[in-house]
């Protein structure tokens, strides 16, 4: 029951559109300095205003499964959605 409330509150948050309340991650220039980096922030604030909104409160407060599907929300959408923005790095 556990694993379907938090695969619930995933598809939720994951397909919420960001909110206009969500803080802008980057200035104008700094999207076009780091447009990696801002895409990054954006999925961060946004993944993380929508969890909140969805929950009710910060993710983590009610256990550590929430922070964690938080967070493997936050990496999904930055693989996702900033491909484009980030040039692949070689491996050291």
């Amino acid at each position: 029951l556990r694993d379907e409330k938090l695969e619930k509150f995933l598809v939720a948050v994951y397909s919420m559109p960001s909110s206009s309340n969500t803080p802008e991650a980057c200035s104008v220039e700094e999207h076009s300095r780091m447009p990696c980096v801002c895409c990054k922030k954006d999925c961060w604030y946004t993944i993380a205003a929508a969890a909140t909104h969805e929950l009710g409160h910060m993710p983590g407060e009610a256990g550590e499964r929430e922070a964690i599907a938080t967070l493997r929300l936050i990496r999904a959408c930055m693989i996702s959605e900033c491909e484009a923005a980030c040039v692949p790095r070689l491996p050291f």
